[in-house]
């Protein structure tokens, strides 16, 4: 990749791991089509870069909320690049301290600081405005369009590597979900009875459920252990059809609409807007509002599904993307 700027990447968290790349980890395989690039870092957590006893110390310092010391600052990125170019920080991910950014917009004064949410702004509030505060960032980027209006930040459709599940799996199920309950439980329970009764096979993986709102199912797990991602695109390779229940305000791309159009699959969704999107194909799509709006005859087709999907999502783009905005100088000028 011929760039201006060396990335540094602040990805999201996948756990604790003994090697910086989880490769089942959700947010390194969003980011694995630039692993290999020499011009862009990567680093999923402040200790990526320590050794495995600095590493275990670190995950007892944020057990015991003792705030991380600035002598560790200097190796929690590697910045050394084959080639000396301006330096991009772009922060996805809420691992590393507020300090640490003063401390490298400090050390670097020219760099450039981007700021791309992947989650709406209200999960997240604490974070932004600590972010906010301190006047680090000179790009805010959010992959959901409506909040990009409401807050004057840029707008950047979600990001995903496209992996090889080795083989090609067996379908299983009919229907597959995946996520957290949040307020969306009755919902989704709502919608698996309609397809169980129309003879489907469902398989639903729900994380973090109430108790008080659970109901048991002959095909939902309930659990309070996340699957890893790996896992989750391996439940998607095997089913016909996938299930998105979008969180109450979200507009932009989820994993499964983004799973879908990647992986050529079915996708029944409540998210409208997609029918504003070039990948919409009404074929392979069905929108609803409520569970009474589902065609299960649309999932009982036997039809070849294929997006003719050419990387769109690859955070290869993004980078071109953002490389484009800091050499046109198109800063926001109302940031929230």
């Amino acid at each position: 990749m011929n760039n201006t700027y060396n990335y540094i990447i602040f990805n999201g968290y996948d756990g604790f791991n003994m090697s910086p790349y989880n490769d089942e980890g959700y947010y390194s395989i969003c980011m694995k089509d630039l692993w290999a690039f020499d011009n862009i870092r990567i680093t999923n957590s402040p200790s990526d870069q320590f050794s495995i006893f600095l590493r275990i110390c670190y995950k007892l310092f944020l057990k015991m909320h003792i705030p991380l010391p600035r002598f560790l600052f200097p190796f929690f990125t590697d910045l050394t690049f084959k080639e000396q170019k301006p330096l991009c920080f772009i922060i996805v991910g809420y691992a590393w301290p507020m300090s640490y950014y003063i401390w490298l917009k400090k050390k670097y004064p020219e760099a450039i600081f981007v700021r791309f949410t992947r989650d709406l702004i209200s999960t997240q509030q604490e974070f932004i405005d600590s972010l906010k505060a301190t006047n680090v960032i000179d790009y805010w980027i959010t992959y959901d369009e409506e909040e990009a209006k409401k807050y004057g930040m840029i707008y950047y459709p979600e990001i995903e590597s496209k992996i090889d599940i080795q083989g090609k799996p067996e379908v299983l199920y009919d229907v597959f979900f995946a996520g957290r309950a949040k307020k969306r439980l009755p919902k989704i329970i709502e919608i698996y009875d309609k397809l169980e009764s129309a003879g489907l096979n469902c398989f639903f993986y729900i994380m973090s459920a109430s108790k008080k709102e659970i109901k048991e199912r002959k095909g939902i797990v309930y659990s309070n252990k996340y699957l890893t991602y790996k896992k989750m695109l391996e439940y998607s390779m095997q089913s016909k059809c996938l299930l998105e229940v979008n969180q109450e305000g979200a507009i932009g791309y989820t994993s499964r609409f983004i799973e879908a159009v990647m992986y050529n699959k079915l996708l029944l969704t409540d998210n409208n807007s997609i029918l504003n999107t070039s990948f919409y194909k009404d074929r392979f799509m069905q929108c609803f509002k409520s569970s009474d709006d589902i065609d299960v005859d649309f999932l009982k087709r036997n039809i070849e599904v294929d997006y003719n999907y050419n990387n769109e999502f690859s955070p290869v783009n993004f980078i071109g993307f953002v490389e484009n905005l800091i050499q046109n100088r198109e800063k926001c000028e109302k940031m929230f």
